[in-house]
């Protein structure tokens, strides 16, 4: 417990701080002038009571007396000054030191008073964050302001958990410096409180912390890449293929993994050198991550690379198909010519595939799996692809198998049309759907469920269509010369890919110019993904196609996700409702809803409306109760061969006739 100061001693401390600031001189000549002003009275008074040479004796033993306390007072004042002057100039050297130390050191300092709001920064601080020492008067919202945009919320949740907690305050951060550059600090705070325990004041330290950061990148970099074609090495690729694994567990998504391994790689490094062998290194990862762009690839060492592919389906099948045109548009890529330092050079790789769902496999397996899958390719005599799981390996063979065929399929006049007849209420045909079929020599007749698809993948679809467009035309201009046939309306599917083509309309002007068939009686069909998938692009082309007298139906209505605003839109001239709906609308009350709500929209739009998939009476009874008129299904006949359609054809024409005479 302390005793509070006398105001004498107060203000002897206040005439102290005064004095140190002046100059030795000076406190000199001020001592002298007080030392005389002290003694005068003594040497005035001692002069009343003596006299004569007693007053001499006295007034010299006075003037000694005098000058002897002038000179101590002289001296001690002297030695007092001095000592104050020394202490503040070792303040300021040592003010001096501290903020060498704080350069060297790359270690600022700051006093942030939480209530004003108001900073103090050392010179370090000012130099951390890119500005001259003393430039500006710093604040907590220009410390915010140089917070990197990625890190501001991180800060601000550290100093609101410290304020929070009252614990100390320590971040990792980075600011953004005036002239460009971004560093890496490392801040340090505690907090002081009033005697409320409210926190009023924070002083820490901030480091700047770069070069430390930028040589733990350098280690990471040396420690998970290949230092050849910078890619992941193995390392990375075992925790990154362990993460994948996690996520597909997770999600039920399918994965791949692709090892590739360049054919007679040693050969070529015998015979042209190590430097050539590094060129041809260098242009395949440059060429797997263009082609691979979305997938994770990487160098584990020697000749050998790995794609890991990711979220390709739920579906099995599906996904062995994904893989596999991934891996053949590698397997195109890399076999393309390579120059390497002047030297043309032909490469060609192996590869081996294994499919993954999840960790059940263990990663070990999936490793070694892939890389016995890519062994196998060697085996095989290099230059292809294996898929190590046998199930997929035989799906995909087939697939391969399949696809082959497919390409000399159009050439060797293995397609044909079928026509499945539409009706309406009098049992009158007045159309027909043709569908495409697959005669195969040897595996019968091709479900289109198989190749369809297939054909969409691979683009094969494209002169398929084509094929389908002009036979359908030819057939058009035939049947123009039978009085049964002249009016029918004939329609075709039309694909996606097809009709996104940029030449699709002059294609269709082009084949009607040929054929000479009417375009008023050509209906095609469009899919409600096809139409919205670029709803503006459809409706020019088909507004042209229109202008010819071409109609237009939505196939498989009800499906997607039509909007009345679309509709209203789109110049069309049917829905067709898809027979999903139609199969259970006498069992069904949701879909006998949904079939009576399109009918109630084609009306409303003024479009024609025709049911698919219609196989008994009873549900040929619902839609015409319901309004729809037209119907395409079993119940009147399956696709058809041309002439086992023309002898139908024919039939129901005598049985209608012979019923119209009865009547």
């Amino acid at each position: 417990m302390f005793l509070p100061e006398s105001r004498l001693c107060v203000r002897f401390k206040a005439v102290v701080s005064r004095l140190s600031a002046l100059q030795p001189s000076r406190l000199l000549l001020i001592s002298v002038v007080l030392s005389t002003v002290l003694t005068l009275p003594i040497v005035a008074s001692m002069s009343l009571y003596f006299h004569g040479e007693v007053m001499r004796d006295y007034l010299a033993t006075g003037v000694v007396s005098t000058v002897l306390v002038s000179c101590t007072m002289m001296s001690i004042m002297t030695i007092l000054f001095s000592e104050l002057n020394k202490g503040k100039v070792s303040i300021q050297l040592s003010e001096v030191n501290l903020n060498e130390a704080q350069r060297v050191a790359q270690l600022g300092s700051f006093d942030w008073n939480i209530v004003t709001a108001e900073l103090q920064w050392s010179d370090e601080c000012f130099r951390l964050w890119g500005f001259e020492p003393d430039s500006f008067i710093p604040s907590y919202a220009v410390f915010l302001q140089s917070i990197h945009p990625e890190d501001l919320e991180h800060v601000e949740m550290a100093l609101y958990r410290t304020l929070l907690d009252s614990k100390p305050y320590e971040c990792f951060h980075r600011v953004c410096c005036p002239d460009g550059t971004v560093r890496h600090i490392h801040a340090r705070g505690e907090l002081l409180f009033d005697q409320a325990m409210h926190p009023v004041k924070m002083i820490g330290t901030v480091q700047d912390i770069t070069r430390q950061k930028k040589a733990e990148a350098d280690i990471y970099h040396l420690a998970f890449y290949d230092t050849l074609t910078n890619l992941p090495n193995r390392r990375l690729l075992l925790e990154k293929l362990q993460q994948a694994m996690a996520d597909s567990e997770f999600s039920g998504q399918h994965c791949a993994l692709i090892f590739l391994d360049i054919d007679h790689f040693k050969t070529l490094n015998n015979t042209q050198g190590h430097g050539i062998g590094d060129f041809l290194l260098l242009e395949v990862a440059k060429r797997l991550q263009a082609c691979a762009s979305d997938a994770a690839v990487a160098r584990p060492g020697g000749d050998e690379f790995i794609v890991m592919l990711q979220s390709l389906g739920h579906v099995p099948e599906k996904a062995v198909a994904l893989a596999r045109l991934m891996v053949e548009k590698i397997h195109t890529e890399l076999s393309q010519p390579y120059v390497l330092n002047n030297l043309k050079y032909h490469a060609t790789v192996s590869i081996g595939v294994n499919m993954f769902c999840g960790s059940l496999v263990g990663l070990d397996n999936l490793y070694k799996h892939a890389d016995i899958a890519m062994y196998q390719a060697k085996t095989a005599g290099r230059d292809t692809i294996r898929f190590f799981d046998l199930a997929m390996q035989d799906v995909l063979e087939v697939r391969v198998a399949l696809e082959t065929d497919l390409r000399d399929a159009l050439s060797q006049r293995q397609f044909e049309l079928y026509y499945q007849m539409q009706v309406d209420d009098g049992h009158h045909i007045i159309g027909a759907e043709a569908l495409l079929r697959w005669k195969h020599p040897v595996r019968g007749l091709v479900s289109p469920v198989q190749f369809i698809p297939l054909a969409e993948e691979t683009g094969f679809i494209v002169p398929i269509g084509l094929w389908v467009l002009e036979t359908a035309c030819v057939q058009l201009k035939t049947w123009e010369h039978d009085p049964l046939t002249r009016n029918l309306l004939l329609s075709i599917n039309v694909s996606a890919r097809q009709f996104r083509q940029p030449d699709f309309v002059d294609q269709v002007q082009m084949v009607l110019a040929q054929t000479g068939a009417n375009p008023r009686l050509l209906d095609i069909e469009l899919t409600e993904s096809l139409v919205l998938d670029n709803v503006a692009d459809t409706i020019v082309k088909m507004e042209a196609l229109k202008k010819l007298g071409i109609k237009f139906a939505m196939d498989d209505f009800g499906t997607g996700q039509s909007s009345l605003t679309y509709l209203k839109q789109l110049p069309l001239d049917q829905l067709k409702i898809d027979q999903s709906f139609v199969r259970d609308i006498t069992i069904d009350p949701s879909d006998a809803i949904i079939v009576q709500t399109i009918i109630g929209m084609a009306k409303t739009l003024g479009l024609g409306i025709i049911a698919e998939g219609v196989e008994t009476e009873a549900q040929r009874s619902f839609l015409q109760r319901n309004g729809c008129s037209a119907y395409q299904g079993y119940l009147f006949s399956k696709p058809v061969p041309l002439l086992e359609f023309e002898a139908l054809l024919k039939q129901s024409h005598r049985a209608v006739a012979s019923t119209e005479h009865l009547v």
